[in-house]
């Protein structure tokens, strides 16, 4: 019938295409959470060492972010997600294998190795299909479902031993297989390599409905690439456009590493267990971290795109610092020898409590959102992957330490840095960071380039843009 259109067609689907991303996600929290519950059980079976256990896992990701540029840039996101799921799955095997110490060992690098990888390339593709209005909410979705993979590893942890509870981690990876490979490329990527019109216009309408919205958003593509270098060189990474960017996104990966998140997550029971507090079993007070890990990401997503991204950051590493200072006091007070006082037996869990609501709602989701929304198209594949990779360097460097400072002279000591570089990074985000609250990604390219006519282009057609509602 003519001037008749499939219903089908003009209804967006780009909640599908996130929700694919976030099993990826999910992934990523199951094998950070998966050394908490099972760590001491490989100290005694194996005899390994706990902060390699640890810590290697973030070694792995260091490499992963490195190398996820190469195929996000040359082979497409959706590609990488795919490629990350099989690296999860050889990881997990091994892990299910697990003939000595040295294939644990292995299985946490390659499982880092994999984290590395999605870590980079997830929170781009959710920022490249999200509506600009929504990317804020979308992308910090990211952390949400890491985290939810984090409680959910914790609980199960309890209830299971270490192989069935990896098999528990696999199976999120082949959904997440299953799932993205159905899904279509990022526009943005399939625009910046030149696919033929018709591809990029199969994704816009499969993300977006054959609507208005979708013929807008090729517009803005077109007109950001015309006025962008096509091909990335190493040099560009000095160019000011770049830099910029690139030195705020730094800033704020070591801002979260440097709070001790990981060390948190990774060594958990053990904090408490050190902590000697025995009236609540150190394994339900992990459990008890990891839902308020959950519960406090949820309002930092909601309030993402009304609150804007700085003083979510600012209220975040407040809340963070707070929740550090309560923990070391508890260590200044407490007796050196003998039993913790009822009086101050509350402390320790409140204050890690505290300390993982705070880093939720902003400290953890909004730098993964902010590094693919700060740096251009031609450099996001090689900034987002320096930026991953040295995100997950601090990690390593934290993760490795801490139990041996830990030992002695006490996890104080180690909390008591973590709270120096959290009010350093609340410094930066004071004087340094840009707000991107509703800005599209071309327009936040803009702010750190001095050719006009992109910013004039970009912030016109954005506008245009964003007067276009979903059909």
């Amino acid at each position: 019938m003519e001037g008749y259109t499939d219903p089908t067609e003009t209804k967006p689907r780009y909640l599908l295409a996130v929700g694919s991303a976030y099993l990826g996600s999910y992934a990523v929290g199951a094998a950070l959470g998966y050394s908490s519950p099972v760590t001491d059980k490989f100290v005694q079976a194996y005899r390994i060492s706990d902060e390699y256990f640890g810590s290697v896992i973030a070694l792995g990701a260091l490499f992963g972010g490195l190398v996820a540029s190469y195929p996000a840039e040359k082979l497409g996101r959706k590609f990488t997600i795919l490629f990350s799921a099989a690296i999860f799955a050889l990881g997990w095997t091994l892990m299910l294998i697990r003939s000595g110490p040295w294939m644990l060992y292995l299985s946490r690098a390659i499982l880092g190795l994999a984290i590395g990888i999605d870590s980079m390339v997830v929170p781009v593709y959710l920022g490249e299909i999200s509506p600009v209005e929504k990317r804020g909410i979308l992308g910090a979705g990211h952390q949400l479902n890491c985290v939810i993979g984090i409680l959910v590893t914790y609980i199960f942890g309890v209830l299971m031993g270490p192989s069935l509870l990896a098999i528990t981690c696999i199976i999120p990876v082949v959904l997440n297989a299953l799932a993205i490979f159905f899904m279509p490329e990022s526009p943005t990527w399939l625009s910046k390599n030149k696919r033929p019109i018709g591809e990029i216009m199969s994704s816009l309408y499969f993300l977006y409905g054959r609507t208005v919205r979708a013929e807008a958003q090729r517009e803005l593509l077109q007109e950001a690439q015309d006025n962008t270098a096509n091909d990335f060189v190493i040099t560009d990474l000095f160019h000011r456009s770049v830099l910029a960017p690139l030195l705020i996104a730094l800033g704020i990966m070591l801002a979260q590493q440097g709070s001790g998140i990981n060390a948190v997550v990774f060594y958990t029971k053990n904090i408490f267990i050190q902590a000697g507090v025995t009236s609540i079993d150190p394994g339900v007070q992990t459990i008890i971290v990891g839902f308020v890990l959950v519960v406090f990401t949820v309002p930092g997503a909601l309030l993402m795109d009304k609150a804007g991204r700085r003083p979510l950051l600012l209220i975040s590493s407040s809340a963070t610092l707070f929740g550090t200072i309560l923990f070391i006091v508890f260590y200044a007070i407490r007796p050196a020898t003998g039993a913790v006082p009822g009086s101050i037996a509350w402390m320790p869990i409140a204050g890690l409590s505290i300390y993982v609501a705070g880093f939720a709602c902003g400290l953890g989701p909004v730098p993964w959102l902010m590094m693919g929304e700060l740096l251009p198209v031609r450099a996001r594949g090689a900034g987002t992957g320096i930026a991953t990779a040295f995100n997950w360097f601090c990690a390593f460097l934290v993760t490795f330490i801490f139990p041996d400072v830990s030992k002695s002279p006490g996890p104080h000591y180690a909390f008591a840095f973590f709270a120096v570089i959290t009010v350093l990074g609340i410094a930066m985000v004071i004087f340094l960071v840009p707000e991107t609250k509703g800005k599209s990604l071309e327009e936040i390219e803009a702010l750190f380039d001095t050719r006009a006519d992109l910013a004039l282009s970009s912030v016109d057609t954005v506008e245009t843009t964003n007067s276009f509602k979903i059909q």
